[in-house]
């Protein structure tokens, strides 16, 4: 087996750090492959803050100057066209070997030795399968968020888009992955320049936040079989999950550099029924407001069952109704 990269990309506040403090404990906790195989690489602004945390791990840190950042958006205000960059520039470094990135508002839930040894060239990973983009139109029209999923499908299907110098035409059936999560054998390397383009034509013709997102679902269902990853890593990606996530991390983090391993995945566990739980219920709440009965009478059920407590919803459901605007992540 190649050695593997797992790589996060932090900067500019405490609140992204310890996200990714948590992140990378959680992996050296679950973890029980051998550790010389696996390179944890950090690229951050101030690595000075982490470096006490990780007294028990070796972590690789690669420095982000203000000149850096700026220089990775290319001229284009879009922050998460870093991400690309960060995955192109460990890939150029570090040739031959294959990378896991990973967003900060994730954590191990598993073992992954087995998972990131499968890794092999024509397949690759990212978090999960969420819509088509004919779905995620319908989904974000539901909060009244329908211009930015229209403009990039009227993008898409107005030409084709370029990956290994051929064209490929997509549309609004094609399916949208989560990029929370990505892995990508070494292979692969050759598309990074296709991605930047797409990110940047999708970004620049509709302002949809997820436009690296789309740039990678698109290149790796074309050229790979993706796969899912939710079984090793969970993404708490929607703003009520941070901030649960973020308060308890607040309480936490200085403990966590002194906690055994079997203590540090117990946390997981428990963190993960949490923010589940609370993502059943806002789901639930959020049914309950677009009218859509059906689907929240099953929501309500799924809350009611995982959590009796969760009979709040219908209190957060009320205090929606008078300020009329949902919480969307």
């Amino acid at each position: 087996m190649n050695s593997k990269n797992l790589i996060l990309l932090s900067y500019g506040n405490k609140t992204e750090y310890n996200r990714t403090i948590f992140c990378v404990l959680s992996f050296w906790a679950h973890y029980t492959g051998n550790t010389e195989k696996i390179r944890i690489i950090i690229y951050t602004d101030n690595k000075d803050y982490f470096e006490p945390f990780f007294n028990k791990i070796e972590v690789s840190y690669v420095t982000l100057t203000p000149e850096i950042l700026q220089d990775m958006l290319a001229g284009s205000t879009y922050i998460h066209r870093r991400k690309v960059a960060v995955i192109d520039l460990t890939l150029k470094q570090h040739p031959g070997e294959d990378l896991i990135f990973v967003d900060s508002d994730t954590f191990f839930t598993k073992n992954p030795q087995p998972w990131i040894a499968a890794l092999k060239p024509d397949m690759s990973y990212m978090h999960l399968k969420e819509y088509t983009f004919q779905e995620g139109l319908a989904l974000f029209s539901s909060f009244n968020q329908s211009k930015e999923p229209k403009a990039f499908i009227d993008f898409l299907e107005s030409q084709p888009v370029k990956i290994g110098g051929e064209d490929r035409s997509f549309n609004r059936n094609d399916f949208c992955w989560n990029s929370g999560v990505l892995g990508l054998t070494s292979d692969l390397s050759v598309y990074i320049d296709d991605v930047f383009v797409m990110t940047d034509d999708f970004f620049k013709n509709s302002s949809w936040f997820i436009s690296e997102q789309l740039a990678f679902s698109l290149l790796l269902q074309d050229k790979t079989k993706v796969l899912p990853s939710d079984e090793y890593v969970y993404h708490y990606w929607g703003k009520r999950q941070k901030r649960l996530m973020d308060g308890v991390l607040e309480k936490v983090i200085n403990d966590l550099p002194a906690e055994t391993k079997t203590n540090i995945v117990k946390l997981t566990i428990r963190l993960e029924s949490k923010i589940a739980d609370d993502v059943i219920k806002e789901r639930a709440v959020l049914a309950l407001f677009t009218k859509n009965w059906g689907y929240a009478v099953k929501r309500i059920f799924a809350a009611l069952l995982k959590n009796p407590a969760n009979i709040s919803l219908f209190r957060e459901w009320s205090e929606m109704k008078k300020s009329s605007v949902p919480e969307h992540n």
